[in-house]
């Protein structure tokens, strides 16, 4: 007997609450979650079949899912993200993204404009792009090997979606 009179005095103050807020020229801010989404794990190819290593919280990868995914209003799969000392590298099942870290600027191209990508040395990737205007390279340093080799390994996932094999 004591619940339904509680609902109903819940409801009525709920939605009072609600009309308060409707009526009031007051600007009401957004709450912003405070942790972002889990980052789906990188995939890895093993013994030619796909598998997922589930890996703890990671902030930097939940935020480039977010670049990717545009807060989840584009229908893509974050994949991995590499840091250099001049971008920041994203890799996407659609596409490849690489953000400036001087003016933020941000581009992004498909898996199939990819043309190739080579090692010039220990510290620089080259990565070719075919456009209507022809090839257009971009060099992208890094900071050291092992970075290099995860940037390397970021890119072969996706080679049989690019225009020809490196």
């Amino acid at each position: 007997m004591v619940k339904p009179v509680i609902g109903i005095g819940d409801a009525a103050v709920l939605m009072m609450n609600h009309v308060s807020e409707a009526t009031s020229d007051k600007v009401q801010l957004l709450r912003i979650p405070k942790r972002l989404r889990r980052a789906l794990p990188r995939v890895a190819i093993e013994n030619g079949k796909k598998s997922v290593q589930l890996l703890p919280y990671d902030e930097k990868a939940a935020k480039a899912q977010k670049i990717v995914t545009a807060g989840e209003s584009i229908d893509d799969i974050y994949i991995g993200h590499i840091n250099t000392s001049t971008h920041l590298i994203i890799a996407s099942e659609r596409s490849l993204w690489a953000i400036s870290r001087h003016n933020r600027k941000p581009w992004c191209f498909s898996w199939e404009e990819l043309s190739h990508f080579s090692v010039l040395d220990n510290r620089n990737m080259k990565i070719t792009i075919f456009s209507q205007a022809g090839f257009k390279p971009f060099l992208f340093k890094v900071d050291n090997a092992k970075s290099l080799s995860a940037l390397y390994d970021l890119l072969s996932m996706q080679v049989a979606k690019m225009v020809s094999d490196t």
